[in-house]
Parts: C-alpha cells; sequence; structure tokens
C-alpha cells in the first residue's frame, strides 16, 4: 500500500515555552519542569532524526494559534494532487 502521512512537527525554542504551554480548557494540569525538559529532549532528537520526513513544522505559540496553523497545513496538503500509477506495479 501506498499511504502518504501528514507529518507535523511543533517546534518549540526552550523548556520554558513548553512549561508555560497553557489552555484552561486542552492543558488544565502544569506541565512540570522535569517534564517539560524531558519532552524537549525528547523533540530535539525527533527532528534531528526524522526532520526529511516532516510534511510541515509549526512554530510554537500559544495553543489556539498552533491548532490554527495545523489545520492550515493539513487542508493546503490535503489540496495537492495525489500522482499515482494506473496500474500495479
Amino acid at each position: 500500500m501506498h499511504i502518504y502521512p501528514i507529518i507535523i512537527f511543533i517546534h518549540y525554542k526552550s523548556t520554558k515555552h513548553i512549561k508555560e504551554q497553557g489552555d484552561p480548557i486542552y492543558l488544565r494540569d502544569k506541565v512540570t519542569q522535569r517534564h517539560s525538559k524531558e519532552q524537549f529532549e525528547t523533540a530535539q532528537k525527533i527532528e534531528q532524526e526524522y526532520s526529511r520526513y516532516f510534511t510541515g513544522v509549526v512554530q510554537e505559540g500559544a495553543l489556539s494559534s498552533i491548532c490554527t496553523q495545523i489545520l492550515a497545513t493539513v487542508n493546503q496538503e490535503q489540496s495537492k494532487a495525489l500522482w499515482i500509477p494506473a496500474c500495479p506495479l
């Protein structure tokens, strides 16, 4: 099967930005310093190893801004033509 997923990476500049990320509707619990550091380090490793597979990268910001950027990227990717062979290879 030829599956073409949309892979969007959310890029944060520091652990501080992850820790400060908050939205009373979606994120009710506060993120600890240790947890934000773990998330940041994991994200850096993922970005280094798999960035060639990313469809798009969303920059940090308010949660509503991130969601808007994700929606725009998905809409843009879904509007592209997907070329597939007429017969199996």
